[in-house]
């Protein structure tokens, strides 16, 4: 009986770690990444506000007496929430079926679906696929930061990171690359 607990903790304790850890298996084929950003969200609602009201009353005995009756009344409120929001990164290659999705298919050319014509290249790695678009896609690691413009890794510059960086720390442009 001894050994069975330290066995049983050992299991529990290795499902908790590749439950969340490296070792997991990825939720959706194509899928590189995954960012969860908090998004605020604001809006009214109504609720039902208590009104505490005085009123005068006949005791017994004749006299008048002062006591409390509760009614409520329709109010608004605003309120503000944070929400998450998680956004899938296709792997090169792979394409969302549209700008929400949450999962990545196998992305290739209308004229190859269609039997002819040649695949056109895969779409650049984009994080946010909704505002940065790179019609020429970033080499050497980059990412698609803003339309047609590459956050370059250190050691290269340029539009779309295709300028190494030169003994002098200058890329032939006049501007220094990233270090």
């Amino acid at each position: 009986m001894s050994g069975v607990l330290p066995t049983l903790v050992a299991v529990l304790w290795g499902g908790i770690l590749g439950a969340g850890g490296q070792g997991a298996k990825p939720e959706s084929r194509g899928v590189c990444a995954r960012h969860t950003l908090r998004v605020p969200l604001v809006y009214n609602e109504t609720f039902s506000r208590p009104l505490h009201q005085p009123y005068l009353t006949l005791c017994p005995g004749g006299r008048i007496c002062s006591t409390y009756r509760t009614t409520y009344r329709v109010a608004v409120r605003q309120v503000s929430r944070d929400v998450l929001q998680t956004c899938a990164i296709c792997c090169q290659g792979w394409k969302k079926r549209h700008v929400g999705a949450n999962t990545c298919e196998e992305g290739e050319s209308r004229g190859a679906r269609l039997g002819g014509g040649t695949p056109t290249p895969p779409p650049p790695i984009n994080p946010s696929p909704s505002t940065a678009v790179c019609h020429k896609p970033c080499q050497n690691g980059g990412i698609c930061a803003s339309p047609d413009r590459c956050h370059c890794r250190p050691g290269w510059g340029g539009r779309y990171c295709h300028v190494g960086s030169c003994q002098d720390g200058r890329n032939g442009f006049g501007y220094e690359v990233n270090r």
